[in-house]
């Protein structure tokens, strides 16, 4: 915000949740789950007061529709929907872990999002973010997990390249970012 930044696009290497994800699919993350403990969601606090958030929907449509149709015009191949699953790591997540966070509605689980996410959100910034599977998550194809690397060097570049034209292009439509503030409380005097 100091710094005059309006967009952020991030990514974030993900395990899939589901056989339909398969390594190295994108998806435009549109929900997330938070799963962390400990981690800061807030820039305020008891000295400086606290603001409930909107997060019904916690990415930038706006921005998410521009990156879907430039990358849809690059024929890259995102899926348009998935929910996120954040844990807190640096440990991968169990099979049992993995079991729970897709039975509650993930799509694919990884460490990094939040509290990227709803800081963003708090902030009134337009965010967007994109999942990569780097892997099936633990025990869902009931064997090791493996990390697919062949393709992510290729992978990246065409993010990289298709994130600066999103962000270099105007808005599509109106959005909801800059209201998600919906209510500032003030620190209580001692």
């Amino acid at each position: 915000e100091q710094l005059g930044v309006g967009r952020v696009l991030s990514t974030l290497a993900v395990g899939s949740l589901r056989d339909t994800i398969s390594p190295l699919s994108l998806v435009a993350i549109d929900q997330f789950i938070d799963l962390t403990r400990g981690r800061n969601g807030s820039f305020y606090d008891e000295a400086t007061g606290f603001a409930h958030t909107e997060m019904t929907e916690p990415m930038c449509a706006a921005l998410r529709t521009e990156l879907l149709r430039q990358a849809s015009e690059r024929g890259m191949n995102i899926i348009p929907y998935g929910t996120y699953v954040c844990t807190d790591g640096p440990r991968l997540e169990t099979a049992a872990e993995v079991r729970m966070c897709a039975q509650m509605g993930g799509d694919v689980v990884g460490m990094t999002g939040v509290p990227e996410i709803p800081l963003a959100r708090e902030l009134g910034l337009h965010y967007a973010a994109v999942g990569f599977s780097v892997n099936y998550a633990a025990g869902l194809r009931d064997q090791r997990l493996v990390f697919h690397e062949t393709g992510l060097d290729e992978l990246r570049v065409n993010l990289v390249s298709l994130f600066v034209s999103v962000l270099r292009s105007p808005l599509p439509s109106e959005c909801d970012c800059e209201r998600s503030k919906m209510t500032f409380h003030a620190p209580e005097e001692a």
